[in-house]
């Protein structure tokens, strides 16, 4: 069985190269930090890979909540598909 590890300097680093905003050793918000790694997870593994155009449902005046929110969701969900997604 073989084993590895991560090291935290050299996964910053490669991190770094692809968002210059995480290069160099200032002070980061680690919340940013977390929000762009998933960000960028999400993108890499989303398993739709032709999105289709689809327009911002608007709410109807009497439609409830809930029902918009699960449009709103379905409509979402043709366009975005990921492990992220499912796990966030």
């Amino acid at each position: 069985s073989s084993s590895s590890a991560v090291y935290p300097r050299s996964f910053k680093y490669t991190v770094g190269k692809h968002a210059e905003q995480f290069m160099g050793y200032d002070q980061h918000d680690s919340q940013e930090f977390a929000t762009y790694l998933l960000d960028a997870l999400h993108e890499d593994t989303n398993r739709i890979t032709k999105k289709p155009y689809i327009e911002k449902p608007e709410q109807g005046e009497d439609e409830p909540d809930d029902v918009a929110a699960e449009k709103a969701w379905r409509l979402h969900l043709q366009r975005e598909d990921s492990r992220v997604l499912e796990n966030f």
